[in-house]
């Protein structure tokens, strides 16, 4: 039984310095640009498909952007915030 209760206690304690610690590239969708990591989160770029099905995206050719996203941990979920048309790389 005490086992078990120090396996709890270290999960619980990895869990609380895993809140404090920024959002990874690992954690991030695939084929971003990170702008910039701070105390806030994580900023970056994305290329979207935008679900016209007219649109070349759809079908392979490029994608609409750069898009600019913060990611930020808010408890033990990545959450990410839109923050508007990125400038042209």
């Amino acid at each position: 039984m005490r086992d078990t209760r120090e396996y709890i206690d270290q999960l619980l304690a990895d869990r609380e310095r895993r809140r404090e610690e920024p959002v990874t590239e690992d954690e991030l969708p695939d084929d971003v640009d990170v702008v910039e990591e701070g105390l806030s989160g994580t900023v970056y770029h994305e290329y979207r498909t935008c679900g016209d099905e007219t649109c070349q995206c759809m079908s392979g050719g490029t994608k609409p952007g750069p898009y600019a996203y913060r990611a930020y941990r808010d408890g033990d979920t990545v959450r990410r915030e839109y923050l508007g048309k990125a400038e042209s790389e």
